[in-house]
Parts: C-alpha cells; structure tokens; sequence
C-alpha cells in the first residue's frame, strides 16, 4: 500500500512561535506527576485538580512567546487534541496510553533537534523520547511502535478536527487502516470532535 504523509499545515505559527526559542526551557516540576496521571488518559487527568494544574504547568512551560499568544494557543490546542486523539487509538492498537497522551502533547514542542534536547534535558523515557523524535516519520518506518501509530493517527485526526480544510479527502481512512485502525474504531472517534472540542475550552 502506498504510504501517504501528514497532509500540510500553516507553518507560519509554528515559524513564529520557534524563532522564539532559543534555549531548551527547564522542565515543568510536574512532569512526572503528569506522566503518571496520562496513565488513564488525557480526559481522566483534565477532570481532576491535580491533572490540571500539571497540564498548565506543562502549557506555561512550552507553549507560551510573548507576542505570538495566538499562535502559541494554536499549538497548545493542536497538541491537545493529539493528544486526546492519541489516548483514544491507544485503546484500539494496545498502545500505553501513557506514552501515547504524554508524546501526542509534546508532539508539536519544536524541530527535532529542540525534541532531542528535550529528551535529553528533561529526561523523558525512552518510548516517550521516541515516540516524540519520530511520529512524525511513521509512514517511513518499516515497523512503527503502537505510541507512534496512535500519535501520528491522533495528529491527522487533531488537524481534521481544528483545520479541516487541509485534510485531503480519505486520508485519514487510508492511513488508519495503514496502521492498523479498524473502521470501527475510526468511527467512534468522529462522535468525539464535541467532546474533544469542549476539553479545549477549559484548558
């Protein structure tokens, strides 16, 4: 089958908001915590006080250039729908839903190279270092991890839902399918855009 990329998104925020970032920030003291509280997904973390505080510690952290809030906010919401995107196919492929929320809200963090300091600085695990570093090449792998399917999967199904106007038509499906989505679980993510939409709203 042939192997289709992410379809295209407006670079210009994403342009704007890294030309901000000239050293790799210090990691938010609750990364841990908020690695743990993923372990049942980004929804059950939003619901409590706890998920929430570390979330916007994780936001403040990354995803704010004084200038370019809206862009920022941009990101921040692409990354949560990921994210929340992510948790669901996690359940679908086996993926640890940990490793698949946690990557999918990194995902958009910067260019590789500010990702592999990330890795390194903030001391991320392994599958999560990797899933971060490499979503993106998911249709070049020859065997992608359940984490990375489920982020890339989760960042087309983000983008459909937030930019649909730069989905090409059957997309989605084919590279769903590609990485071992059923049809089922395809379908019940498109009931989930109002639910995902209104998670946007308060975080």
């Amino acid at each position: 089958m042939q192997r289709i990329g992410s379809p295209p998104l407006r670079h210009a925020p994403v342009t704007s908001v890294a030309s901000r970032v000239t050293q790799v920030p210090a990691a938010p003291a609750s990364l841990a915590r908020l690695a743990v509280e993923l372990s049942s997904g980004l929804f059950s973390a939003a619901a409590t006080a706890s998920g929430r505080s570390a979330l916007a510690e994780l936001r403040s952290a990354l995803f704010t250039a004084h200038g370019h809030e809206r862009a920022a906010r941009a990101l921040w919401h692409e990354s949560l729908a990921t994210a929340a995107c992510a948790e669901l196919l996690a359940h679908s492929n086996g993926a640890a839903v940990a490793v698949a929320t946690l990557s999918g809200l990194l995902h958009r963090a910067g260019d590789a190279c500010v990702l592999q300091a990330l890795a390194r600085d903030w001391q991320l695990s392994r599958p999560v270092a990797d899933c971060v570093t490499a979503w993106h090449r998911c249709p070049e792998l020859e065997a992608p991890t359940p984490e990375i399917a489920a982020v890339y999967c989760g960042h087309l199904l983000a983008v459909q839902l937030l930019q649909p106007e730069l989905c090409a038509p059957g997309a989605i499906a084919t590279a769903a399918a590609e990485h071992g989505f059923d049809v089922e679980s395809l379908a019940s993510l498109h009931g989930t855009g109002a639910r995902i939409r209104a998670l946007l709203r308060t975080l």
